[in-house]
């Protein structure tokens, strides 16, 4: 775990954000195929090992998308989840997401502090215009999540996405943009 002072690229006074690293990609995998996170996303079926390997080397070596694993400060660094941003070329925007995969550490605001950071990086570091998230209507957990990051219902819905497992659900889009 990274405790020491300095150990994270973001942080605040709730969570340390630190790059995944390619020795994190079965922890990273265990998370995203916890029920909990895997009901909340378009894709559900099970990833291994090998594909979370591969997407390490052909999208976060390449900068393409960016992995935080997010560490709980008030636990001594304990490691609950991640926060991700993918980039689609040709977009002026970035996508965010985030799922904590660790017991007992939910509605505890790790999500928001974290989304917060992971935002605030993409539109003044990274140096897009705009983050924005796709979050299932009925997913309420991650859309105060999100909204406590600072990210702003816009009520356009994306409707009638069908997911892997052949269930069709209507999506709100999200967004953060940069300060003017």
């Amino acid at each position: 775990m990274d405790t020491e002072q300095g150990r994270y690229q973001l942080e605040d006074e709730v969570v340390g954000l630190r790059p995944a690293r390619y020795e994190d990609c079965a922890r990273i995998i265990a998370w995203r195929n916890t029920e909990n996170v895997k009901k909340h996303y378009i894709y559900r079926e099970d990833f291994t090992l090998e594909q979370q390997q591969k997407y390490y080397r052909e999208e976060i070596e390449t900068k393409r998308t960016y992995l935080f694993i997010i560490c709980d400060k008030a636990c001594g660094g304990r490691e609950v989840g991640c926060t991700v941003l993918n980039h689609q070329e040709g977009r002026d925007s970035i996508e965010f997401g985030i799922y904590i995969g660790a017991g007992g550490v939910l509605s505890r605001g790790l999500g928001r502090h974290a989304t917060k950071l992971t935002t605030d990086f993409a539109l003044d570091e990274l140096g897009f215009a705009r983050v924005v998230s796709r979050i299932f209507t009925d997913n309420i957990a991650s859309m105060h999540c999100v909204e406590g990051g600072g990210m702003v219902n816009t009520f356009e819905v994306l409707k009638d996405v069908v997911c892997t497992d052949g269930e069709v659900k209507d999506m709100f889009l999200y967004e953060k943009r940069k300060a003017e």
